[in-house]
């Protein structure tokens, strides 16, 4: 089980990762968009299982919106 939030670059290809997204949701309205967004974070969240990791990524991700950052 995870039991820090990996704040360090984990992904090798950001490009394929964006390609997989867009394609994941092309043809979709903006709702039918938000209801696959909101799909996926949730199936990413049971993945993931840990509550206390869950918590840090909600609270940094909340902190980086309202100061205009991008997560690291």
């Amino acid at each position: 089980m995870i039991t820090q939030l990996n704040l360090r670059q984990n992904l090798s290809d950001f490009e394929a990762l964006y390609d997989m997204l867009s394609d994941s949701q092309a043809g979709l309205d903006a709702r039918q968009s938000e209801m696959f967004n909101g799909q996926l974070l949730l199936l990413l969240c049971n993945h993931i299982g840990d509550m206390k990791v869950l918590s840090e990524a909600c609270v940094l991700a909340r902190v980086q919106m309202e100061i205009g950052q991008q997560p690291n």
